[in-house]
């Protein structure tokens, strides 16, 4: 299975960290202050990001927090 051509797919925070280089804290501060995307809860204990939304942070993080 190829998971670039999976929709909607999503990742938690390790591979979200791996993603953009930072640390889980950065990763929520900047959740806090609306520059990146919020995850979205899965379940009680879980939360996930959506790959859409990383991508689109990816593409042009200064105008994703404008945007929003």
């Amino acid at each position: 299975m190829d998971i670039r051509k999976l929709e909607n797919a999503f990742f938690n925070i390790k591979v979200v960290c791996q993603f953009t280089q930072k640390s889980k804290p950065t990763i929520y501060a900047w959740v806090r202050k609306g520059i990146f995307p919020p995850p979205v809860q899965l379940g009680p204990n879980s939360v996930a990001w959506r790959e859409s939304e990383l991508q689109a942070w990816a593409a042009d993080p200064k105008a994703w927090g404008a945007a929003q």
